[in-house]
């Protein structure tokens, strides 16, 4: 299919969120590997779940989520998105497929999207929260400079392990 690109890097073209690809969004977040750490519910991930985090984006104004492909292959790599946007700040999230992890695309996803946050939404803060255990996000925030504001400790148990929520922001 082919889709608008909204944004891009050297690797990455960065389209809407699209109905057509739900079942891709389910492989993504159902991934045990991944599901670790975005979520402590032990529940998978339904197709109507998804359809509704979709139709929101597409929607509203208060959620941007943008899908990402390898430029070269044209696979699906993950989704990035603004979530709780203000006039002033917002949200970040990403979730990168497992088979597109430890090849720096989140860096260079990350650093393009900041850069779409302050400069065309206008953004002064960009903020997230990150479970402890994601060592390799914490190491790549704090390399993008997030810094931590807050940490909630023992939110949750997830596999065995009692995790905390960090809280990073990032200002303009």
């Amino acid at each position: 299919m082919n889709r608008e690109i909204v944004l891009e890097t050297n690797r990455i073209n960065f389209t809407n969120v699209s109905y057509d690809l739900i079942d891709e969004y389910l492989k993504l977040f159902n991934n045990p590997n991944i599901k670790k750490f975005i979520t402590a519910d032990p529940n998978l991930y339904t197709y109507e779940n998804r359809f509704m985090c979709v139709k929101e984006a597409l929607e509203t104004d208060t959620l941007i989520i943008l899908s990402m492909f390898d430029k070269q292959s044209g696979r699906f790599i993950g989704n990035i998105d603004f979530d709780n946007i203000t006039s002033d700040n917002a949200e970040i999230g990403i979730i990168i497929n497992e088979k597109f992890q430890n090849n720096h695309y989140g860096l260079e996803a990350l650093k393009r999207f900041i850069e779409y946050g302050f400069d065309e939404l206008k953004l002064k803060e960009i903020y997230l929260g990150v479970y402890s255990n994601n060592d390799r996000a914490i190491h790549l925030y704090k390399k993008l400079g997030f810094i931590t504001y807050k940490v909630e400790e023992k939110v949750a148990i997830i596999n065995g392990e009692s995790v905390d929520t960090i809280y990073m922001k990032l200002h303009k």
